[in-house]
C-alpha cells in the first residue's frame, strides 16, 4: 500500500518518536524480552542511540544553558561533553533573576532547538544552515577538552553530510530533531525524583515556584514544539 504524503508524514513522525521512546523506556524495554538474539541486537541498538545521538541533545540542552547566559551579560566558562550522554556548561554566578533566567532554558531552548532542527529537514535553505552551524562553532571556543572537540565536529558533521545528501540526510535531520524534542519532554520527569539537584532546583530557589510547576512548564513547551513539528511537515508535504 502506497502512502499519500501527509500520511507518509503522520507514520515517520510516529515512528521516530516511538524509536526515540524505545531509548527512553530501553531499561524496562529490555527486561520484556527474552530472546537472547533480539536482547542483543537491542543492546547493540541502544549502544548506538546512545553514542551518536545522546550528545547532540545534549550539546543542545548545556548550550542553551550557554546562550541565556550570554544574552543575560554572563561569561561561559567552559563548555564539557561526554559520550556517555553527560555534561554541563559552566558561567558566572550572578543575580537570581538571570540565574533563573538562565536555568530555565536548558529544556526550553532544547525542544525549539529540536524543532528548528526538524524543520530545517524539510524547508532547508542557506539561513537556517549557516545559523545552526554558526551557533555549533561558536561553541568550540569553549570547549573544555578534547572529548568535547570531537564531539562538537561530529555535530557539524552530521549536519553538514545531512544537507548535502538530501533525502537521506533530511530523515536523519528528522529524527535528531524528534529525538531532541523528544528528550526535553521525558528528560524533565526524572527531575521529579531528583530533590537536592538540577535546574527545576534552581528555578525553585530563585522564584519561589514549586518545581513541579518548571516541569509541567518545560514538558508543556516540548509536546507544543512536537505537535508543530509534525503539522509543520503534514503542510509542506500537500
Amino acid at each position: 500500500m502506497t502512502l499519500v504524503p501527509s500520511n507518509r508524514e503522520k507514520f515517520l513522525f510516529i515512528f521516530f518518536c516511538f524509536i526515540s521512546l524505545l531509548f527512553h523506556f530501553s531499561s524496562d524495554t529490555s527486561k520484556l524480552i527474552t530472546n537472547e538474539k533480539w536482547l542483543q541486537a537491542f543492546t547493540y541498538f541502544n549502544i548506538v542511540i546512545h553514542l551518536f545521538f545522546k550528545p547532540i541533545e545534549v550539546f543542545f540542552h548545556e548550550a542553551s544553558h550557554g546562550l541565556a547566559a550570554i544574552v543575560t551579560g554572563k561569561y561561559i566558562l567552559g563548555l564539557n561533553l561526554s559520550w556517555d550522554g553527560s555534561g554541563y556548561v559552566t558561567y558566572q554566578n550572578t543575580d537570581r533573576l538571570r540565574t533563573a533566567f538562565t536555568a530555565f532554558w536548558g529544556y526550553a531552548g532544547a525542544a525549539i532547538w529540536g524543532y528548528l532542527i526538524y524543520v530545517s529537514s524539510i524547508k532547508s535553505n542557506k539561513v537556517n544552515r549557516f545559523f545552526l552551524s554558526l551557533f555549533c562553532l561558536s561553541f568550540i571556543y569553549y570547549a573544555d577538552n578534547l572529548r568535547t572537540l570531537i564531539i562538537l565536529a561530529s555535530i557539524i558533521i552530521v549536519f553538514l553530510i545531512s544537507w548535502c545528501s538530501r533525502r537521506v540526510g533530511g530523515y536523519l535531520l528528522r529524527f535528531i530533531g524528534i529525538f531532541i524534542m523528544v528528550s526535553a519532554c521525558f528528560s524533565p520527569s526524572y527531575l521529579i525524583h531528583h530533590r537536592a539537584l538540577g535546574d527545576h532546583i534552581i528555578m525553585q530557589s530563585t522564584t519561589g515556584i514549586t518545581a513541579i510547576f518548571w516541569i509541567g512548564l518545560w514538558l508543556a513547551i516540548s509536546l507544543f514544539c512536537l505537535y508543530e513539528a509534525l503539522f509543520f511537515s503534514i503542510r509542506h508535504s500537500r
